[in-house]
């Protein structure tokens, strides 16, 4: 009888310890949004063409296409490879406290091994590949208060070094728009990037190809969904 009780106890414990892992509070996140390029036609003169049931359906879709963010990008950071969801939205975990980050974009990237082991020093970028690279930086107005992000395009090292905690966009600096100047955003650890978008030449197929191969030098992310009575938050665990 006793041993019973106590295999019950051990069984409550073990409950309430798994059930403490799963509501767990997640790390510190960095994420970005990835849109398409909003694209402008030139004005077109009314006519009944415009009016067209046909015609509305599909300017319905195409707006509704445009407003969805962009699927199937790859990007690194800190030892991890991401891809945008349904949403066009990247999570990494932060890992560092500075709100200063060095974004690079570039379809194709090699690893420098440490000495005599498969650990990464660096990525390394070859002379005749593009690559394009931004400053990301956090800052507060001295007078209002506020805080925003700075994003400034810099020239890239001869040397064509990408340090581990940098963040790689994999594409065709060609192909993709970083917006430059300034975004508002607030003190939250939870850092929400500035908004990249990509235009509709890239060719994200070839691009998972080439990343694929890479694949064996990054640590998996592993999403997890917590649902509360109000909303679903996606938790990001390394």
């Amino acid at each position: 009888m006793k041993r019973g009780i106590r295999l019950i106890m051990m069984f409550g414990l073990a409950l309430g310890v798994c059930s403490s892992i799963a509501i767990k509070k997640s790390d510190h996140v960095i994420t970005f949004f990835v849109r398409p390029y909003p694209e402008v036609h030139p004005n077109k003169p009314i006519g009944p063409s415009m009016f067209h049931p046909g015609q509305i359906y599909k300017n319905l879709a195409n707006q509704a296409m445009n407003s969805v963010g962009s699927t199937g990008v790859f990007a690194a950071y800190g030892g991890y490879l991401a891809h945008t969801n349904e949403n066009g939205q990247i999570i990494f975990p932060r890992k560092t406290q500075t709100p200063i980050f060095d974004l690079f974009v570039t379809n194709n990237i090699h690893p420098y091994l440490m000495a005599g082991t498969t650990n990464v020093r660096y990525w390394t970028v070859d002379q005749d590949t593009a690559m394009a690279q931004y400053k990301i930086q956090r800052q507060q107005d001295p007078q209002t208060k506020l805080y925003y992000w700075e994003v400034s395009k810099v020239p890239v090292s001869p040397k064509r070094i990408i340090p581990l905690h940098s963040i790689i966009l994999f594409a065709k600096p060609k192909n993709v728009y970083v917006p430059l100047g300034i975004t508002l955003t607030n003190k939250n650890p939870q850092l929400i990037l500035p908004t990249i978008y990509t235009k509709p030449q890239l060719d994200d197929v070839k691009n998972a190809l080439l990343v694929m191969n890479m694949k064996i030098f990054f640590q998996p992310l592993h999403p997890e969904f917590k649902q509360d009575k109000l909303s679903i938050a996606e938790l990001i665990k390394p």
